[in-house]
């Protein structure tokens, strides 16, 4: 009776491994922010991570923070900041 056993889970098992069972999905990785991607310029004039693991990018159309899945986007126009181009950040 044990070796049923032993046979099922070791069946179990190979199954398992050559059909490439995965407990999650991978992430996704993103290898090239742009505008296509949520930012608000494609020219970044400046660039820091801060404790917190965001990423802000200083750009000529405002400053950006992604947060390694989406970019959110800070403009003069909604007074978030006090100046549209940004050279750098602090």
């Amino acid at each position: 009776m044990a070796t049923k056993y032993s046979i099922l889970l070791y069946l179990c098992f190979c199954h398992a491994f050559l059909f490439g069972v995965k407990a999650q999905d991978m992430p996704r990785f993103i290898e090239k922010l742009t505008t296509d991607e949520g930012l608000s310029n494609n020219n970044i004039n400046d660039l820091e991570e801060d404790d917190n693991g965001f990423l802000w990018m200083a750009t000529t159309d405002g400053l950006n923070r992604f947060d390694g899945t989406a970019v959110v986007q800070y403009f003069h126009e909604n007074n978030a900041i006090r100046c549209r181009i940004i050279t750098c950040t602090v």
